[in-house]
């Protein structure tokens, strides 16, 4: 992507992972052979509820890179499909709620592309969960690939904090997997406690782990996916470990290894139906362009 520098793509996908056609995995019909259905389901509480948390994290972030506006995009198929119109229209009812905050709707098709051709001009997108999945692969790719994508599901009392890319049993234990994706996953998971319990701590810690990871990035510790050297845990906590002020993340690291870090083993953000009310209602990922100019 031509003239894009680090800083200038921030955005955060944010997508229902309840419902949309998701919701009818393991329940579509096939008849004789000859046609297939599936369902895509969409409620007013389950597109209010990922709508509003859009709208609270435009509240939190700087704006887009672009202009500094923040705003929420509403991604659907308005034109086309009742459900999607549908989405559109509970947006638009929450959006009032929210006069501090720019809201905007752009069709499915029209936003790969823009993704594509002026990423700085977004803040948050939000999305019914196929139309999330689909976008943040191509969001992934365009800071450096899916490695540097962290992801989060999180409902009101649970969450879930991983990386966005795929398992790759293939290259397990060769040390070439890129961490970077799960290293910010780790920062979101912070983020998430700190503003659920009101610690700052927590979120300097997160913010702390965000910046070590930029100066990473601009200092050449780049994994094979990246054109650079192969590199694992112990390349990053070593080579924090001289730098002032960073024995927090050498905590972090340390607690994290065994958990988050064994083998680079990550799946990919799956459709996750809540129990009893208590599971993962929505799912993100967090879209940053890290790497320094080519």
């Amino acid at each position: 992507m031509n003239g894009i520098k680090a800083g200038d793509i921030d955005y955060i996908i944010l997508r229902e992972n309840s419902e949309g056609l998701y919701a009818a995995r393991g329940a579509g019909a096939l008849l004789r052979g000859e046609v297939a259905v599936d369902t895509l389901v969409q409620t007013r509480d389950g597109i209010e509820r990922i709508v509003r948390k859009a709208f609270e994290l435009a509240r939190q972030s700087n704006g887009a890179p672009r202009d500094g506006v923040r705003r929420v995009t509403c991604c659907d198929k308005a034109n086309v499909l009742r459900s999607y119109a549908f989405f559109r229209s509970v947006f638009d009812e929450v959006a009032t709620g929210y006069p501090d905050i720019v809201a905007e709707h752009a069709l499915i098709d029209a936003m790969a592309m823009h993704l594509v051709l002026k990423p700085g001009h977004f803040d948050v997108i939000v999305s019914e969960n196929m139309f999330g999945d689909i976008l943040s692969d191509l969001a992934a790719a365009t800071v450096g690939g899916m490695g540097m994508a962290p992801s989060a599901e999180v409902g009101d009392t649970k969450g879930f904090f991983q990386a966005a890319h795929g398992s790759a049993p293939d290259i397990a234990g060769k040390g070439i997997a890129n961490p970077y994706g799960t290293i910010l996953s780790a920062a979101a998971m912070l983020d998430w406690l700190g503003r659920g319990y009101d610690d700052e701590r927590l979120l300097r810690a997160a913010e702390h782990i965000r910046r070590v990871t930029e100066a990473c990035l601009a200092g050449g510790l780049l994994s094979a996916d990246l054109k650079g050297k192969s590199i694992d845990c112990r390349d990053h906590r070593e080579s924090l470990r001289p730098a002032r002020g960073l024995r927090l993340w050498g905590s972090l690291v340390a607690a994290f290894r065994y958990k988050i870090f064994a083998g680079w083993r990550a799946a990919e953000l799956r459709l996750a139906l809540p129990t009893e009310g208590k599971g993962p209602a929505f799912g993100s990922r967090r879209v940053r362009h890290l790497p320094p100019e080519a």
